[in-house]
């Protein structure tokens, strides 16, 4: 799949040698950060104590939180795309049994505690900081267009306008399924695989010819 829609990690940082692992330290240091403290422990002091390495460091190749949040989500996004990517490369499998696999493939990985706790810091921070909605309007593009080319041999009877509309939704379906799966509502409406459940309605979904 195209990851042509996801920005370069850390622009304007070193490239080579020890300036790349640096780099990568920083931002495995602030996305844990992110994902098991939550926004308000993601300063740049903070991470840059975490890491080992003075507030300058940090600065040189990061100049602001804005830069290096950005960052995190970007390489979260392209982390998730080239995973998703790798478990429907597999043609020897039908169009059905890879869309299968990407939806028990996302499921998994949502319901991770650190991927929830991106999520939701993401989400909940977008809610009041115009830069946070701006990196999550964006994340949502990318997968949406992902999703969009993903379900094409599943809906070649449907118009461009309800594939569009289906991928979307079957996003927001993702995206919410932690939630629910997280909370009781599955056992007072008597739901055994909630899982199993999930990925039979989301190929009936995909494949309906109806408009959603």
């Amino acid at each position: 799949m195209d990851t042509s829609d996801i920005r370069d990690l850390a622009p304007g940082t070193a490239v080579h040698g020890k300036g790349k692992k640096r780099v990568r330290d920083i931002l495995k240091v602030a996305t844990e950060i992110l994902a098991y403290e939550g926004y308000s422990k993601f300063t740049m002091r903070h991470i840059a104590d975490r890491a080992g390495i003075t507030l300058r460091n940090v600065q040189y190749y990061f100049k602001t939180k804005d830069i290096l949040f950005q960052s995190v989500i970007e390489q979260r996004l392209k982390h998730d795309i080239e995973s998703a990517t790798k478990v429907i490369e597999n043609h020897n499998l039908s169009a059905e049994d890879r869309f299968l696999a990407f939806v028990d493939n996302s499921l998994e990985e949502n319901t991770t505690p650190f991927i929830r706790g991106l999520q939701f810091e993401l989400w909940a921070q977008a809610n009041h900081d115009a830069f946070a909605a701006k990196c999550r309007d964006h994340m949502t593009t990318v997968y949406s267009k992902f999703i969009y080319e993903l379900i094409k041999p599943l809906t070649l009877g449907q118009s461009e306008k309800t594939r569009r509309e289906k991928a979307v939704i079957l996003l927001s379906m993702l995206q919410g399924f932690p939630l629910v799966e997280g909370s009781d509502i599955h056992i007072e409406f008597a739901i055994g695989n909630l899982r199993k459940l999930f990925r039979t309605e989301a190929l009936i979904f995909v494949t309906s010819g109806a408009e959603p």
